[in-house]
């Protein structure tokens, strides 16, 4: 498993753990964790640096907005990042 994987799966866990202290009336410690989950994951987007290629970014979009029709996600998820990749060409 790659440190993006790692770091992917303890995302995931800590929201876990938010959704399941939430449930528990624990909302402060739910925020908290939900805190660290968005760290994590923001911290990991951020090692791929900022793109200087429009045309570039807009293709990756475009690709990207194709996952979440695989993966059982809403279709609104991938129609958003498809419009966000017509927006940015």
């Amino acid at each position: 498993m790659s440190a993006s994987d790692d770091r992917g799966a303890l995302s995931l866990d800590l929201l876990e753990a938010a959704i399941r202290t939430e449930g528990k009336g624990q909302l402060n410690i739910g925020k908290l964790l939900r805190a660290c989950a968005v760290s994590v994951t923001q911290s990991a987007a951020a090692e791929g640096g900022f793109p200087d290629d429009r045309e570039q970014l807009a293709q990756d979009l475009l690709a990207l907005s194709q996952r979440p029709k695989v993966s059982g996600v809403p279709a609104e998820i991938s129609d958003c990042v498809a419009l966000a990749s017509q927006l940015v060409a």
